[in-house]
């Protein structure tokens, strides 16, 4: 009875450790997808580029604007987005 409780203990333990890891998958893609959507509305002039300016319309993205800036320009580019989003979210 013990083995089987023991058993029963270890699946359920298995399967909890798979549905947190789907949960913080799920959360990634999820904020990533945000993400490039924040970028994407607040790239007015639909050049790549979302400026200081732009980026003042949207809390969050403004709030995140100097960790995305990798280069410290003043603007997000797309590659410094995707980079942002590989390195937070994946």
């Amino acid at each position: 009875m013990k083995q089987v409780l023991g058993c029963i203990a270890l699946v359920v333990a298995g399967f909890n450790a798979n549905v947190v890891a789907d949960d913080r998958q799920a959360f990634n893609t999820r904020s990533a997808e945000r993400y490039v959507a924040m970028f994407r509305a607040n790239d007015v002039d639909a050049d790549n580029v979302v400026t200081r300016h732009e980026a003042r319309n949207t809390l969050e993205l403004a709030a995140r604007f100097a960790d995305i800036d990798i280069n410290r320009d003043g603007t997000i580019t797309w590659e410094e987005l995707q980079r942002y989003i590989e390195a937070t979210f994946r």
